[in-house]
């Protein structure tokens, strides 16, 4: 390449082919620096740095499509918000097309790095471990990542003490606070979910929590909503997360429930918690039961009054069959003919007032 940019000037190349591959060198050489962090960095989607002047933090830069910085008032930092950043010049142009960001004039300006510890869940055959993180690092994210918390031992109604798996959806929305004005944001993050969920856990009982799926924790009155009010106020009084850590809960979910203690304490409560449902799915077996028979005898009872005086009479020959079942048992009736009203009588007997009622006329009428 060398070569051939000395030949183009030595033996008359055009002035254009020289600048363009004079532009290609200058592309290169960038590239190569920007992968020592010093004057340019890369910066991947959805993640950001932040520089330092000597000890003092200077400025954050963010690559998120569509969202940008802007000063924010009331939290006194750049805050993270939707909107079209505008990238001009050369320096727009290597953002744009490369991905690459101008950090500053080192050494006075650089990439700031610090110590990051969080939480993580990672599947396994057996359900979900917890991992828990400690990285130097020189970035942050900007989209929305997932986090692990895990809740031991907290009492739910009933007096049942259970261990809750779930998980932090957060996105950082004021670098500056987050990571230049605060210790260990996700910690103390952390410790504030913790406190929040254990008094949700007290709320409700075990059979409740262990059925709460991940889309019923993003309803309005779930789990997710819940612990999304901390990005408000963490107490009542006080800031939320949002202004005192610069970050926000985007969701929570509850990913598994399980009974804390030993196995045989879980054996034992599992044992209670199904014998409780099937009490329970029996109670409404024989609601459902009564109810239809209720149904059954209100409908009968219509059929019979529409019948007039052989629903009268009807009704008389049910009493007596009814009472019949008893054994040994006396009917006494003040009408004895309604007594010995066999089949054969009450079908002729229904079949001529079903004749009446259509206007017609009986046999011994005519």
């Amino acid at each position: 390449m060398i070569d051939t940019i000395f030949y183009s000037l030595t033996y008359g190349g055009s002035i254009a082919s020289v600048v363009v591959l004079l532009f290609f060198l200058t592309l290169v050489v960038i590239w190569l620096i920007a992968h020592t962090g010093k004057y340019f960095t890369f910066i991947r989607e959805g993640e950001g740095i932040m520089t330092y002047r000597g000890e003092k933090y200077e400025k954050s830069i963010i690559a998120f499509d569509k969202f940008k910085l802007k000063y924010d008032e009331d939290l006194k930092a750049d805050k993270v918000i939707e909107g079209e950043v505008t990238k001009e010049g050369f320096l727009g142009f290597l953002e744009d097309k490369l991905g690459i960001y101008w950090v500053g004039f080192w050494p006075n300006v650089s990439i700031h790095e610090y110590e990051f510890r969080w939480k993580e869940w990672s599947p396994t055959e057996d359900g979900y471990q917890l991992e828990i993180r400690n990285n130097l690092t020189n970035f942050f994210f900007v989209k929305t990542f997932r986090y692990g918390s895990f809740l031991q031992a907290a009492e739910a109604k009933g007096n049942v003490s259970v261990d809750v798996k779930f998980s932090l959806f957060v996105s950082i929305i004021c670098p500056q606070t987050a990571i230049s004005r605060v210790e260990d944001w996700f910690l103390q993050l952390d410790d504030y979910a913790l406190r929040r969920a254990r008094i949700y856990v007290g709320k409700r009982e075990f059979d409740d929590l262990r059925t709460e799926t991940i889309k019923e924790n993003q309803d309005e009155l779930g789990f997710s909503a819940y612990i999304r009010e901390l990005n408000e106020k963490i107490v009542e009084g006080e800031d939320g997360v949002i202004k005192r850590l610069g970050v926000e809960i985007i969701s929570a979910q509850i990913i598994e429930v399980d009974i804390a203690g030993t196995e045989e304490e879980k054996s034992k409560l599992l044992a209670a918690t199904t014998e409780k449902y099937r009490k329970e799915q029996e109670g409404e077996g024989i609601i459902a039961l009564g109810t239809a028979r209720a149904k059954a005898i209100a409908a009968e009872g219509k059929a019979i009054e529409d019948l007039g005086e052989i629903g009268t009479m009807l009704r008389r020959q049910q009493a007596i069959e009814k009472a019949g079942e008893g054994g040994n048992t006396v009917v006494f009736t003040s009408d004895n003919d309604s007594s010995t009203l066999t089949p054969e009588k009450f079908a002729g007997l229904a079949a001529a007032q079903t004749n009446k009622d259509k206007g017609g006329k009986n046999e011994s009428e005519e």
